[in-house]
């Protein structure tokens, strides 16, 4: 009886396998099939790009089909999109956006009033230990992007939304380092150096020209420039 039950449960993920296995390569049979649902009327799809004429028959053609008929199709063939692609004679970019289309990806984020109010009550209070660690990053880094900072912080733009929109001295601030940054000012004094590719306090970069700018690269940089010049130029006299 044990067999029987291993046997039949063996035959049956076996079964599960090969339906949810996704095709590669479409063979002959499934060429034809396909046909019948979708096909496009012109023998040299292979001789040219799909964004051009056709040059022996002066006529752009559509290669994809529309969003029911390519419903229709995966519907029957679980298939890669670099499969289909092979089939429509065109890449496979193309194929995951009218995939997309018949399967849109909703991008909805964990972080929603709902969640955040639970939570709250959940710990009986708001950490507000995350949100305070990446205000400060915001204001130290002055030139680094918001979207950067958010990742070294870990936090999401939905769960800062809403602290900011609960907590009104977080938002205060927030506003404050924000106008700042858009004005270009300079927080920490510090700058990047091209070259060595760190930062360093601004004294470690010289003021070059009229308009008294600084440097790109830090004064240990320029030096480490000007000697490797200078052996080089001693070499070659």
């Amino acid at each position: 009886m044990f067999f029987i039950h291993f046997f039949i449960a063996l035959f049956l993920n076996f079964s599960y396998n090969c339906i949810v296995k996704k095709i590669k390569k479409f063979n002959q049979d499934q060429i034809n099939s396909i046909r019948k649902v979708w096909s496009v009327n012109c023998a040299h799809l292979d001789s040219y790009d799909s964004k051009h004429k056709c040059p022996i028959c002066k006529k752009k053609y559509k290669r994809l089909p529309d969003v029911d008929t390519f419903r229709e199709l995966i519907m029957t063939y679980n298939a890669t999109d670099t499969a289909w692609a092979e089939i429509f004679k065109t890449d496979r970019s193309s194929v995951t956006k009218i995939r997309n289309k018949v399967n849109p990806k909703t991008k909805s984020s964990v972080w929603d009033s709902k969640r955040f109010e639970k939570e709250n009550i959940f710990f009986k209070y708001q950490d507000k230990k995350p949100v305070q660690d990446f205000l400060y990053l915001l204001k130290t880094y002055s030139r680094s992007s918001e979207d950067q900072l958010l990742k070294v912080a870990e936090l999401t733009k939905e769960y800062l939304k809403l602290v900011l929109d609960n907590d009104s001295i977080l938002r205060a601030e927030y506003e404050i380092i924000t106008q700042s940054r858009n004005k270009s000012e300079v927080f920490d004094d510090y700058l990047f150096c091209v070259k060595c590719k760190i930062r360093k306090s601004i004294n470690k970069f010289e003021q070059i020209g009229n308009d008294k700018t600084y440097s790109k690269i830090c004064s240990y940089c320029a030096e480490d420039n000007l000697a490797k010049f200078n052996k080089l130029a001693g070499n070659r006299g």
